[in-house]
């Protein structure tokens, strides 16, 4: 870890110095921006988090073609070139003519590989049969006894649902560092940890029988989690390093932020992933008030996906009667209990922790700093 953090270091000078010295041939430069300016752009506009420099590093010797790094963490190959030029000046990786990118410092046995979602289904099919549309506390029925409560509001995802989010998380995850989970209703974590077995996690929930289960599945298949049980409401900090976290918050405004907010509490300098599943279209024209809170507390979206995360049918709370009862005037009761009853979006950010500061107000139409 040491030699990594010593890399970025080294990686932030190099780069800031690049910056300054090509950067006078870019479109919309000139003479009068000084050097002093420019660090400050630099500094603000162009530094990455520790943990973004790990992605990155991530993409570069996992990919299948350095040229992919293009589109997944630099939009251009002048960046490819001179991220590229100083890994190889480093020692830390090869390249060679054809195009192919060798790791040479033992960057694999610290950074989890990215997977598929067939990969992920066939190790966890090692241990249980995946059904896509089923509910993923299907998978784990004859492990846990654990019942889905009203009051804590939860409703299980589909296992497919599931098994996509772990694959979101397996291609940002930079180390493997502990992840963390607020609430863990879905059981994302032990599929993760089915999935990467180097993983760590910790998992907090305010539900007792919920973590008793993620416990009991921890110690059957021997994975790396931990759980505490924690009341969002009194904030209380859990003095951890962790890589990122997940949450899956009630779909309404207050809900997401504060979830958000307490994750947020959690991270630290070296920066984060955070993953937020939620129902848009719950909170109405009310998102854009969050999209005012994610710039506020320095989130910049990295992916929006729609259509991947989806509920069974699941008749927990009085209005789904309701509505179960008025769709039935509609269709036959084995399409409805077929179908999914409930739709969410999965949001990833880069978490930026530190403050950035506005350098100028120039109305330059075309200036690449």
């Amino acid at each position: 870890m040491k030699d990594l953090r010593r890399l970025y270091k080294e990686y932030l000078k190099y780069e800031e110095r690049s910056f300054i010295k090509d950067s006078i041939g870019w479109l919309g430069n000139n003479k009068k921006i000084t050097t002093e300016i420019k660090r400050r752009i630099y500094k603000n506009y162009h530094r990455i988090s520790f943990f973004q420099f790990l992605k990155n590093l991530k993409d570069v010797i996992y990919s299948p073609s350095p040229f992919d790094f293009i589109t997944k963490g630099i939009s251009d190959d002048w960046g490819l070139f001179q991220y590229l030029s100083f890994l190889k000046e480093k020692g830390v990786i090869k390249i060679s003519r054809n195009g192919r990118i060798t790791e040479i410092k033992g960057l694999k046995e610290m950074i989890p590989a990215p997977q598929s979602e067939e990969e992920i289904i066939e190790k966890i099919e090692r241990k249980f049969k995946i059904n896509n549309s089923a509910s993923v506390l299907d998978l784990f029925g004859e492990f846990t006894d654990f019942k889905p409560k009203g009051n804590w509001d939860q409703m299980p995802i589909s296992q497919g649902s599931a098994i996509f989010i772990v694959k979101k998380i397996l291609d940002y995850l930079p180390l493997y560092g502990k992840f963390l989970f607020i609430g863990d209703d879905d059981f994302i974590s032990v599929l993760l940890g089915l999935a990467e077995p180097k993983s760590r996690s910790l998992v907090v929930d305010a539900d007792k029988d919920l973590l008793n289960s993620i416990n009991s599945l921890t110690s059957r298949f021997e994975l790396g989690i931990e759980t505490k049980n924690v009341d969002l409401r009194k904030r209380p900090l859990l003095n951890g390093c962790f890589t990122g976290f997940l949450c899956n918050p009630p779909y309404t405004e207050e809900g997401s932020t504060s979830f958000l907010s307490y994750g947020l509490d959690q991270l630290g300098s070296d920066g984060g992933s955070v993953f937020l599943a939620i129902g848009t279209q719950d909170i109405g024209n009310r998102v854009i008030f969050m999209q005012r809170f994610f710039t506020q507390r320095n989130l910049i979206i990295k992916e929006m996906i729609t259509e991947r995360i989806k509920y069974p049918f699941l008749n927990l709370y009085p209005e789904d009667e309701t509505c179960f009862q008025k769709m039935k005037t509609l269709f036959n009761q084995e399409v409805i209990t077929k179908n999914p009853k409930l739709g969410a979006d999965l949001l990833i950010f880069n978490y930026i922790p530190f403050k950035i500061e506005r350098i100028s107000k120039s109305r330059s139409l075309y200036r690449y700093l």
